[in-house]
């Protein structure tokens, strides 16, 4: 065999190991982010840390029906912050990780200031549903979809 030849196959060999080790490193990644997407990703929790009241904000604690194939399945749990003009817009305010609709009610009180009502929701998974329910990237959309119905 000659020497090309020998040096073509080490560099064909180096080259299935080193794309082998790339579909390794992608599919075990793929496999810890699937695996502790709720943890890691969503990052649920139970804790409310204000509430518009003691931002000084008047509201309404709502429950919004959920609806799954037309039977109730649950409900979340909403603040609602109307604003004294009713033909104001609403915003819908969605919390991210590692928060529930208490977190970031600065946002909210600000959103308030300019003339909208908000409505600020929990997942299912988070504040009054921690740990009843498991938290998923479908829910979450799920979960949208109902505020903005309601």
């Amino acid at each position: 065999m000659n020497l090309t030849r020998l040096r073509s196959r080490i560099a064909h060999r180096r080259l299935i190991r080193i794309l082998g080790l790339l579909a390794f490193l992608y599919i075990s990644t793929n496999v810890y982010f699937a695996v502790t997407q709720v943890e890691k990703v969503l990052a649920p929790t139970g804790v409310i840390p204000t509430t518009p009241t003691r931002m000084g904000m008047l509201h309404e604690d709502v429950a919004i029906p959920l609806r799954l194939g037309g039977e109730k399945t649950g409900k979340l749990h909403a603040f609602w912050i109307p604003v004294e003009n009713s033909d104001a817009p609403i915003l819908l305010y969605l919390h991210g990780q590692d928060a529930t609709r208490g977190k970031n009610l600065d946002h909210a009180d600000r959103f308030h200031e300019w003339g909208l009502n908000v409505l600020v929701i929990d997942y299912r998974g988070f504040a009054e549903t921690y740990g009843e329910e498991t938290p998923s990237e479908a829910k979450v959309y799920e979960d949208a979809v109902a505020a903005l119905e309601y």
